[in-house]
């Protein structure tokens, strides 16, 4: 099987915009569309076409083209049949591209050493999970805890569980059983701003897929790592 090629080095300025744009979109609970980027911000943080077509060839991001009225509610996007890329088009990232993004980032490559190594199932870091203890309700990131609860919090530990039960995957389905006071994305919103608070060590973070139907989780990363200093002069917003 051939090796991954790498990422080129100056693809982390554009990188970190579009995870950011990823990130914004779990924040607020919306659809990542609507905080797809534009190629020509890319472009001005040297993120040529090429770069982008080998992007979506790989599964890391996803091409559409927007069609958004002035008097419509959300942004509105119709589907690419091919590479072909347009004055409309947007960008933005998969799961895996998620990945790779924070992985690059974090990685802080250099020209002497290239991410030869960065695939979507390996970390650059040591392969270190999370465990979730539920018997004795501890959550830990290796031998360092995380969070220990004193008292019972079902809709924590049922999120808590299915990540276990599933040996951490990036995201997992909302667990959270119906009820009928209260609408579930609401609920789940609550549950995953609950799961980030009172950490004994901040090492782990969670947060929505976009959609209000799933739970997603990441080791936290440095600001100063997530978003180069470089990028804020690029800080554009999709058109």
């Amino acid at each position: 099987m051939q090796p991954m090629m790498s990422p080129r080095i100056e693809l982390r300025e554009g990188l970190a915009e579009l995870l950011r744009a990823r990130e914004y979109a779990s924040d607020t609970d919306c659809n990542p569309w609507e905080f797809a980027v534009d190629l020509a911000s890319l472009a001005g943080m040297g993120i040529t076409g090429s770069d982008v077509r080998w992007l979506v060839k790989k599964g890391f991001a996803e091409l559409a083209e927007e069609s958004t009225e002035r008097d419509d509610e959300d942004r509105v996007f119709q589907a690419v049949c091919n590479l072909r890329l347009e004055q409309a088009t947007r960008l933005v990232l998969t799961e895996l591209g998620v990945q790779l993004a924070r992985r690059v980032l974090v990685c802080e490559p250099t020209l002497d050493s290239p991410l030869d190594r960065v695939e979507p199932e390996l970390d650059c870091s040591e392969a270190e999970q999370p465990c979730w203890d539920p018997e004795h309700r501890v959550l830990r990131l290796g031998q360092a805890v995380v969070k220990a609860y004193r008292r019972r919090s079902p809709n924590q530990e049922a999120i808590l569980n299915a990540f276990q039960e599933e040996a951490w995957p990036a995201r997992v389905d909302d667990p959270l059983p119906p009820r009928g006071d209260q609408l579930p994305k609401e609920r789940l919103h609550d549950t995953i701003k609950s799961l980030n608070q009172r950490h004994e060590q901040s090492l782990i973070r969670f947060f929505g897929d976009g959609t209000g139907e799933g739970v997603c989780w990441e080791k936290n990363i440095p600001a100063t790592l997530a978003f180069p200093a470089a990028s804020h002069k690029s800080d554009r917003r999709a058109a």
